[in-house]
């Protein structure tokens, strides 16, 4: 049943008056009023629909309930519906029914309003649109903050937060700021921006409140990890999982993966793939898989002004070692002199490592030193290595002389025993030339 308002109040007032005079009920200057404690029912044709219980509580086709200041039911319509109809097309429905639902609508083409402190709060237009801090025209299916409506300190902005569970209350707060017209989801409890889409760029910030990327995760103090500042971002994979960048022309493709016990980065192309230090190229690995090192390298250990290559461990296993060694990369080329002198001046040592007890032979660096200092280089915690490749040189050298010596040492012996063969057939000459004269001499008479 639908009952207009104000026909129900000119109703109440014909029908109360009728049956009042008719029990001689008292009128009171200030209205119609039954005596105390007795209620007030009104109806049509013997059946009472309405009735104001003696606490002022009133209650249409039911008896009015304690605390209910107005009860409205419909014995006949399964329905229950409140109808407001103003003097122009709106008409607004309460409808209880018998799904369990209770509905608020505006059954003609206007539209449906909420407001607070004579103001609009939300508006549901007759499209269905909802606006909140909107007065009029959503333009989707919710559209919070708009125009020059104010909505929370002139930011629209939606507010998640759990219940207050073990570990308190979390919430987190999307919103666009007035400030700078970004969209940003805010670790409330952190007073973070966990998230943001920059506006005019499209740029995604993640712990970055002011991307200069297409995605900036993680930079100066935004940066923030378990809840401290500054600290590195890591991304998660569970199985194997792939990420890729590409370049504007799809030329070159980096790919980083994280598989069961393993993990890749490199390119997917024929192009190389740098590690990049101090905005220079350190590391460069070719298409061909080879490695060109652009910077000191430590393996097992920092690396080392000092050294190029720095390995911690003794022991570097390669099937070949090339050194640069071109004349044209060199100068002031001349021979090694006394190379023997300084060979011999070298001491070949046998020792053992204090490190690990691991026996070895070389030389000191301190005896190489004395005689060759240009192979022998301190690091920067004054321990002394040398170059020992450097010294094959005056090894060479050092031979060389040593053949030239032996060569003389044969030149004079060839020589002598040239003499001596000379002086040997002299000799046998002699002698074969006296055996001769004894012969003779025994045939004489």
């Amino acid at each position: 049943m639908r009952i207009c308002v104000h026909r129900l109040l000119l109703c109440m007032m014909l029908v109360g008056a009728a049956e009042l005079l008719s029990h001689s009920v008292m009128a009171q200057t200030t209205g119609v009023n039954t005596p105390a404690g007795q209620v007030l029912n009104l109806g049509t044709g013997g059946t009472t629909y309405m009735t104001i219980g003696v606490n002022g509580n009133v209650a249409i086709n039911t008896s009015p309930s304690a605390g209910v200041a107005l009860d409205l039911r419909n014995g006949v319509d399964p329905n229950t519906v409140l109808q407001l109809a103003g003097t122009g097309l709106n008409t607004t429905q309460l409808i209880s029914d018998t799904n369990l639902w209770t509905t608020l609508k505006n059954v003609s083409a206007g539209p449906l309003v909420f407001g607070t402190s004579n103001t609009t709060r939300m508006f549901i237009a007759a499209s269905g649109n909802v606006g909140i801090g909107q007065q009029y025209a959503p333009a989707d299916m919710l559209h919070i903050g708009a125009g020059t409506t104010t909505v929370l300190g002139g930011e629209a902005g939606i507010t998640l937060q759990t219940g207050n569970g073990s570990g308190g209350q979390r919430s987190f707060r999307t919103y666009v700021s007035i400030t700078d017209f970004n969209y940003h989801v805010k670790d409330t409890g952190l007073g973070t921006d966990a998230f943001t889409i920059q506006y005019g760029t499209g740029y995604v910030g993640i712990g970055n409140s002011a991307p200069q990327s297409l995605m900036s995760i993680g930079t100066g103090t935004d940066a923030i990890v378990n809840g401290i500042a500054n600290q590195r971002v890591d991304i998660n994979v569970f199985g194997q999982s792939d990420l890729y960048m590409h370049d504007s022309t799809d030329h070159t493709n980096t790919r980083l993966t994280a598989g069961a016990g393993f993990g890749e980065v490199g390119t997917t192309t024929s192009y190389p793939f740098y590690i990049v230090t101090n905005n220079a190229v350190a590391i460069a690995v070719l298409a061909n898989g080879m490695t060109q090192f652009n910077g000191d390298v430590g393996i097992g250990v920092a690396p080392s002004a000092t050294y190029g290559l720095d390995v911690s461990t003794y022991a570097v296993h390669a099937g070949a070692y090339y050194h640069g060694s071109d004349a044209r990369l060199k100068t002031d080329i001349r021979p090694i002199t006394h190379a023997l002198d300084k060979v011999l001046a070298l001491k070949g040592i046998e020792f053992n490592w204090k490190q690990d007890g691991r026996p070895d032979m070389g030389m000191t660096a301190q005896n190489v030193a004395e005689v060759f200092p240009n192979v022998v280089r301190s690091g920067s915690d004054g321990m002394m290595s040398v170059e020992y490749d450097s010294i094959v040189g005056p090894l060479i050298e050092a031979m060389r002389e040593l053949k030239a010596k032996d060569d003389q040492v044969v030149a004079r012996q060839r020589a002598t025993s040239h003499q001596l063969e000379i002086e040997n057939a002299r000799l046998e000459a002699e002698i074969s030339d006296i055996r001769k004269s004894l012969v003779a001499l025994k045939k004489t008479p």
